[in-house]
């Protein structure tokens, strides 16, 4: 596997962006990505996502772990929020596992017009 982090320069002094992709070292393909927007202002929500390949869920608390580490240096003591598709199994117990609690549970529903 090759981890290869990054950082997006921001022109707003109370945000740091970045986050990690992670491919396989076999195949060389894209096995889970994690990215972060964390703030440095008082009172504010930092955000992070990450999605994990079903085959590599093990990394999910890896990608957990990095994002909540990486937040908690640069706006320490600040809400951090994680949105989370349902269907990332792995990232939800991940993220629970770290002590992070379901807020709200999505449901996005659409119908064909006809």
């Amino acid at each position: 596997m090759s981890f290869v982090p990054y950082r997006v320069i921001s022109w707003s002094s109370t945000v740091r962006r970045g986050g990690i992709a992670i491919h396989g070292s076999m195949s060389n393909r894209l096995v889970a990505v994690a990215s972060y927007s964390a703030r440095t202002k008082t009172g504010a929500t930092s955000n992070m996502s990450a999605r994990v390949d079903i085959e590599h869920g093990g990394l999910a608390r890896y990608l957990v772990d990095y994002l909540l580490t990486t937040i908690g240096g640069l706006s320490d003591g600040q809400r951090v929020r994680l949105v989370v598709p349902g269907w990332q199994e792995p990232v939800i117990e991940a993220a629970r596992t770290c002590g992070c609690g379901a807020r709200l549970e999505l449901h996005r529903l659409a119908k064909s017009l006809e």
